[in-house]
């Protein structure tokens, strides 16, 4: 590619995806760029001589009469023939563009074009890493270029140009060593993509790191902080008085009275002998520095660490991020804040490095390359800074760091990420978590004497994050298929794909070879004689059945019997893990020793079996725990049972367990915290706290238990309407077609932001299947959950949105922000219960009914109130916001208990019925009332200056 070249940067707006199809460009538009500068540009109209779908003219603008006296591409071929010849195309997504526009110049007469091209969307994917999204749109946002007209042929080559030119200059000034690394592996990139990277960093003189970035082994990376001790610090007495808080606030924020209130009952609270309190406080109250602020005042006497745990890792950075922060500013000080996450969401800087060698395809050598800016960038080694969608690659879960070290001569260890986050957890003056690390790692706080203080928010969600939590599997599943892949890779005999034949010539390597196969083979029979045993000993039990998979529930004391007789097997396979470790330790140096006489293809496959195998005796972590687990918890305090697929039996048995209730997560809690606050919107299920209580085993604790109120006027902001003619919730391919009907009519014909929640994501990808064949999705970006990405990608995507529809289950219910208009629809497909054909509830309702209790009413209906309050609350988040609610399921005025759960939501909340056929004049009339409402009282407060 030459130097001085110049870029011919294009975008097409066309009527579909496929000349083949007929579909035709309505707009083509160019911008030239030489030398890093524009120098000319080209745009025009075409003709498409056939109808332009109503959702293309909506997402374009450009109408059929816009184009009725447009040239047809036959006329412009030769000026664009011309202006394309022996220049390099450059396309956000050069894949869709290019070879459209050569099959338009084939249909007319032209040969294709043969020109160089690159590829903004992936250059942008590796030199912006942490980007939520690779839309052009959201970049334009992301990096502040100017975007008038977005979906416009001529608008959409100019951001596209001037993304180019950023991007370049990004490139330009990456440090030298990464530069070189990313030309390496920058070959498999789409056309000559890789060739425009080599030319960019070839034209750069090597240079020396600045003092930010430092280069440890074969990697370039910002140069850690040093975190020292917490500084103490001084503050006044409290503000007792509501005006000694009003004055505090100015001018930062706006004093709230209820607020008030809460700080108050915290601060008193700690003043001699705390106790545990259960604090329902609504949304808009500022809950935050409501516990926030009474907490640092204590600190400042005590000298305590302030834990907050939330629901969610996209919780804890907007905590950390914006809460702590704005306390900072309001008191004065500089409260140091950690967010504290689990080993899995940091890079394992030495596994990294390991792993340049056994990339076997594009994608993950596209994510090598964009880790490696992304090292330049990034303070904290947290993978969730980089905002991946559904990636599961092998290499992808390698790169994690596992709770197995890395050598002690790593040249990483003082720079390790993970090292960091525990050194910097230590030294802050609050440290924020999650649910699940809490749930899991609450005895690493000390017991004594100085506990942490504790707040857990949301802590409505902390009840099905700790039982999740406790869920283990024996593992068999998973072992037995890590040993079949590990001994088909050493070979049960030398070839040329395997590790015998790699080492046929090599005594002492094959011998070691042949004693860890042994050893593979051994306990994988160990592991197939567990299910024997399990199957010959319950197999005959009742089944549940649900689809494909068999649920089978077993009673504490039956299974403990049989478990004591497995003991000396267990031992055995304890014994057998530990065998393969040593041998997998004395056989790795070897490989190492004669690593230059490797082809690239033989080295990979070593590199794969040394993951795999370093996984299996990772994955034995889990088999232990399993057991610990059993004898740390009384018969009567878990649940147990086995599932398997009905067609395999046992091929698939897999032996699970889980808690039964809450209790002993939070007598570890009240073990290692000062008595904590719960607090979330949504604590009780009617009047009062008594179901919460009793899944935490706080019902026999002397608890403070308080209701805040709302500050919001439901009457005013928003409207429940409940569809009426919907059909049976038993017919699911009718309910999801039903579904997505209704969605199209309330999302038609308007841009307003809707989240629908779903129960399962199963019937996500059923509706979703069904809107991508509707031209909604032409008109309006349609995200889902388990299709489009992870829970915080999608939800940042959703709040940069125009006229976005996100279709969302399980953590959309609860713990994601939207205010304003990034909100103003929300659809409740189902009521929200739980699906009694999962297995830990089977095994729960067993044990409920086993004391006598009726499932229903003491767990399923509280549960789904709960969550129905929850997902209401998703949407009136500001005194501001203005949103309608839908209810699909018509249950919630056919049945008692549908009844009970809506007189569950504010009473305030108006509440009216409407049919499929009506509900889009519904939803338009009620907007119309709230905008002319917002206009009248704009006028009144202009009236009153």
């Amino acid at each position: 590619m030459q130097r001085h070249a110049v870029y011919a940067v294009v975008d097409l707006e066309t009527t579909g995806n496929s000349v083949k199809k007929q579909d035709r460009i309505i707009q083509f538009g160019c911008v030239l760029v030489k030398n890093g500068r524009i120098i000319d540009r080209f745009a025009t109209l075409v003709n498409p001589n056939r109808a332009i779908p109503p959702a293309i003219q909506h997402l374009t603008h450009i109408a059929q009469q816009d184009v009725a006296q447009a040239p047809y591409f036959e006329d412009v071929a030769p000026v664009l023939h011309q202006l394309l010849a022996n220049k390099v195309f450059v396309a956000h997504n050069i894949e869709f563009d290019l070879p459209f526009l050569n099959a338009e110049f084939q249909r007319v007469g032209f040969a294709p074009l043969t020109i160089e091209g690159v590829d903004t969307l992936q250059l942008a994917n590796i030199l912006l890493p942490t980007s939520v999204s690779f839309r052009l749109p959201h970049l334009a946002h992301y990096l502040s270029l100017t975007h008038e007209h977005p979906h416009r042929a001529d608008s959409d080559a100019e951001v596209t140009a001037r993304l180019l030119m950023t991007l370049t200059k990004r490139l330009q000034q990456l440090p030298t060593l990464t530069q070189q690394q990313i030309v390496a592996g920058s070959t498999a990139l789409l056309r000559q993509t890789g060739d425009y990277i080599r030319m960019v960093c070839d034209a750069i003189a090597p240079r020396p790191l600045p003092d930010y970035l430092m280069q440890v082994a074969q990697l370039v990376l910002c140069r850690p902080q040093l975190k020292t001790q917490a500084l103490p610090y001084a503050l006044p007495a409290y503000p007792e008085s509501d005006q000694d808080k009003q004055q505090l606030f100015k001018p930062t924020l706006k004093w709230r009275k209820t607020q008030g209130k809460m700080m108050d009952l915290i601060y008193h609270n700690f003043a001699d002998q705390p106790v545990p309190i259960l604090l329902e406080a609504a949304t808009g109250l500022g809950k935050s520095l409501g516990y926030l602020l009474p907490l640092v005042y204590r600190q400042n006497q005590t000298q305590r660490q302030i834990v907050v745990a939330t629901a969610t890792t996209t919780l804890q950075h907007q905590f950390s991020r914006e809460t702590v922060p704005l306390l900072n500013e309001v008191l004065g000080t500089s409260l140091t804040v950690e967010v504290l996450k689990s080993n899995r969401h940091y890079l394992n800087l030495w596994q990294f490095q390991q792993s340049f060698s056994a990339i076997t395809n594009e994608q993950d050598q596209l994510l090598k390359l964009r880790l490696l800016v992304w090292l330049t960038m990034t303070k904290t080694g947290d993978l969730d800074e980089l905002h991946f969608t559904n990636y599961q690659s092998l290499y992808f879960t390698s790169l994690a760091y596992q709770a197995w070290q890395q050598p002690l001569d790593s040249p990483f260890q003082a720079v390790d990420f993970l090292a960091r986050q525990q050194q910097a957890r230590a030294t802050a003056n609050i440290v924020v978590t999650n649910h699940a690390y809490l749930a899991a790692h609450a005895q690493e706080w000390p017991a004594q004497p100085a506990r942490p203080y504790l707040v857990i928010d949301e802590a409505n969600q902390f009840l099905e994050t700790a039982l999740h939590t406790s869920q283990q599997k024996l593992g068999l599943l998973k072992l037995q298929r890590q040993l079949k892949h590990l001994r088909e890779q050493i070979g049960q005999t030398p070839g040329r794909h395997n590790l015998a034949g790699l080492f046929a010539d090599t005594p002492l390597v094959a011998y070691q070879l042949t004693l860890l196969n042994d050893q593979l083979a051994q306990l994988q029979e160990q592991l197939i004689q567990v299910q024997q045993a399990l199957w010959q000993a319950f197999g005959q039990q009742p089944v549940t059945v649900d689809h494909d998979f068999w649920t089978i529930p077993l009673v504490s004391s039956d299974f403990d019997a049989w478990w004591t007789t497995q003991q000396t097997r267990c031992q055995r396979i304890t014994q057998l893990f530990a065998e393969i470790g040593l041998s997998a330790q004395q056989l790795q140096p070897q490989l190492k020793q004669q690593s230059q006489r490797w082809t690239v293809a033989e080295w990979q496959l070593q590199v794969r079996f040394f993951n795999q195998l370093q996984q299996l005796l990772q994955d034995e972590q889990q088999f232990q725990g399993f057991q610990q687990q059993l004898q740390n918890l009384a018969p009567e305090a878990r649940l147990l049972w086995l599932t398997l697929k009905s067609d395999q039996a046992l091929a698939t048995l897999e032996l699970q367990q889980a808690m039964f209730d809450a209790a002993p997560v939070m007598q570890q809690v009240l073990t290692h915290f000062e008595a904590p606050v719960l607090t979330g919107a949504t604590l009780r299920t009617g009047r009062d706290f008594h179901y919460f209580k009793q899944q935490l085993g706080l019902t026999q604790q002397t608890l403070i238990e308080k209701k805040l109120a709302s500050p919001f006027r439901y009457k005013r902001q928003a409207q429940l309407l409940t569809v009426t003619d919907g059909p049976s919730i038993q017919e699911a391919k009718q309910y999801s077609r039903y579904v997505a009907q209704a969605i199209e009519q309330l999302c038609r014909d308007n841009q307003r932001q809707t989240l629908v929640l779903f129960n399962a994501l199963g019937m996500i990808r059923d509706v979703y299947d069904v809107l991508s064949q509707s031209s909604l999705l032409q008109e309006r970006e349609i995200l889902a959950q388990g299709i489009n990405g992870s829970q915080q990608r999608l939800a940042k995507r959703f709040a940069l949105g125009q006229g976005a529809i996100l279709l969302g289950a399980a953590s959309f219910w609860s713990g994601v922000d939207f205010p304003d208009q990034q909100l103003e629809q929300l659809v409740i497909v189902r009521l929200p219960f739980a699906s009694p054909y999962e297995a830990t509830t089977q095994a729960y309702y067993q044990r409920l009914k086993a004391q006598g209790q009726d499932p229903f009413k003491t767990v399923a209906l509280p549960q789904a109130t709960l969550r129905l309050r929850q997902g209401v609350g998703r949407l009136i988040r500001t005194p501001q916001d203005r949103g309608l609610i839908v209810l699909l399921d018509q249950r919630g005025l056919t049945t008692r208990y549908g009844q009970q759960m809506l007189h569950a939501l504010p009473t305030s909340l108006p509440k009216a019925t409407a049919t499929l056929a009506t509900l889009p004049a519904q939803a338009t009339a009620f907007f119309a009332e709230k905008l002319k409402k917002r206009k009248s009282a704009k006028n009144s407060s202009k009236n009153l200056l």
